[in-house]
């Protein structure tokens, strides 16, 4: 089933953190993620895990396990479970009606169902590998399996799960729509965008400060033992640790109201700044930005030279230099879309990473993903890391992604030719009205987003209708 907004990669950055769903189907992977979180759950309580093969012993050891969701192949001996639930009256089965669901489910692949309704945790025990269809008549069961989140399922319940069951007026392709809009409106009810962020950033200030309140007290150490042995720079070393009483004091007077700073700082920028995922003190974000800064009169020169022996241009195919460097960033007839990917790490300085590109609708800055390179800007990360000033070290970024060096002969070359070796993938990261420039300040109103095919199309056919040649 297509990536939804409980199974993508952001979303998989929270759940995967307790356990992963590898081998999970996409379809019950957003379904009890968003039944858990529309049921009053918290994420924590949306944790699925796929197992290998066991053998018969090993069933214990699942069922003591701490996934809420899990499938697990188990390879013969499911036939002795009754035994099994005889020992544990905690484990409850489906074996018998009501509902019959283990005989259900078996018409595909032989299934053994159990829940523990005190610790809501489910186990679902098969004999082979899963297909599609079975895992899609789990799907339409999960209501009468899930007891604790349906104790007296409504009318809506039952016609969710309905529009998902096996049938004859029901295809797949209805099916999973049917799953798409349930974890649409699920994410649309529990503003599943703040609660992501709040997820991650929450309680990363306590961390990050902790760390740094642990290194500087540690560095504190250090220098009182050199007090003692080094009287002749006493000075110095009483003014280092002074230095770091400061620093301690400053993060633990900040406490938990810092968490509150992080997050209203990201809030502000989530239309072209966003976090991708936390890792101890580092956050992994992104930047969306529009190319606006570069030297114009280096990419004439560029331009002109574009033929000679010596020009950077030389070797790019001549149409695309027409396109890119003539009409595209001279004449200002359409506006790049850029983005590039950073690391604050430690909560003070920043770095620029290459070889991550996240945002398939925008271009990604060729200084950024093909190097890894700061350029100028790296100086200016390291003061705002000396300094303790992130925001400014972040936004400092932000303008980095919307620069363009055009008398770096290589990084030009790269940002034409890109447009050349991704010309058939559509990726639509230019800003045009009807061919027209649009000038160095806001984009134009009506101003949207097009291909560079497509932009070339339209160039085209507004420097005909400007030359009367039609």
């Amino acid at each position: 089933m297509q990536i939804t907004r409980l199974t993508d990669e952001y979303a998989n950055t929270l759940f995967c953190k307790l356990f992963g769903s590898s081998g999970i189907d996409n379809a019950l992977l957003g379904l009890f993620r968003a039944i858990v979180l529309d049921k009053g759950g918290e994420i924590e309580d949306a944790t699925v895990q796929s197992m290998g093969a066991y053998d018969c012993g090993d069933i214990e050891t699942v069922l003591q396990g701490g996934a809420a969701f899990t499938v697990v192949r188990f390879r013969g001996g499911m036939d002795n479970l009754s035994s099994f639930i005889e020992r544990h009256p905690e484990w409850k089965g489906f074996n018998e009606g009501p509902f019959f669901i283990d005989k259900y489910l078996s018409q595909w692949i032989k299934t053994t169902i159990l829940i523990n309704e005190e610790t809501k945790r489910t186990v679902v025990i098969v004999d082979r590998s899963t297909s599609e269809l079975w895992y899609r008549a789990l799907c339409s069961s999960l209501f009468k399996i899930l007891t604790w989140y349906y104790p007296s399922p409504t009318k809506e319940d039952v016609a969710l799960f309905r529009s998902i069951s096996i049938n004859k007026s029901n295809t797949t392709g209805m099916a999973e729509q049917a799953i798409v809009d349930y974890i649409n409106s699920v994410c649309d009810k529990c503003d599943w965008e703040v609660r992501r962020l709040h997820s991650m950033l929450d309680d990363y200030s306590k961390r990050t400060f902790e760390q740094r309140i642990s290194e500087a007290n540690s560095l504190l150490r250090n220098t009182n033992t050199d007090i003692e042995r080094y009287i002749d720079v006493l000075k110095d070393l009483y003014e280092r640790a002074e230095r770091c009483r400061l620093d301690i004091a400053a993060l633990e007077a900040l406490g938990d109201k810092a968490d509150e700073t992080w997050f209203n700082f990201f809030s502000a920028r989530k239309n072209y700044v966003d976090v991708l995922s936390v890792n101890g003190s580092n956050i992994k974000y992104q930047v969306v930005g529009d190319l606006e800064f570069y030297d114009d009169f280096k990419l004439e020169q560029a331009y002109d030279a574009r033929e000679n022996e010596s020009g950077v241009l030389r070797y790019i195919c001549k149409d695309l230099v027409e396109s890119v460097v003539k009409r595209l960033l001279l004449e200002r007839r359409g506006r790049i879309r850029q983005v590039g990917v950073f690391e604050l790490m430690g909560g003070r300085h920043v770095q620029s990473l290459a070889d991550e590109w996240y945002r398939k609708d925008c271009m990604p800055n060729q200084h950024i993903y093909k190097y890894g390179c700061d350029g100028e800007n790296g100086p200016r990360y390291a003061q705002c890391a000396e300094s303790g000033d992130w925001e400014l070290g972040i936004d400092q970024s932000v303008q980095a992604v919307k620069n363009l060096n055009t008398g770096d002969g290589t990084v030009l070359g790269n940002t034409i030719s890109w447009f050349g070796n991704n010309e058939n993938k559509k990726i639509k990261c230019i800003w045009v009205t009807d061919g027209s420039p649009l000038g160095d300040g806001r984009l134009p109103e009506g101003a949207h987003l097009v291909d560079y095919n497509e932009f070339c199309e339209l160039v085209a056919k507004k420097l005909g209708e400007e030359t009367g040649n039609e």
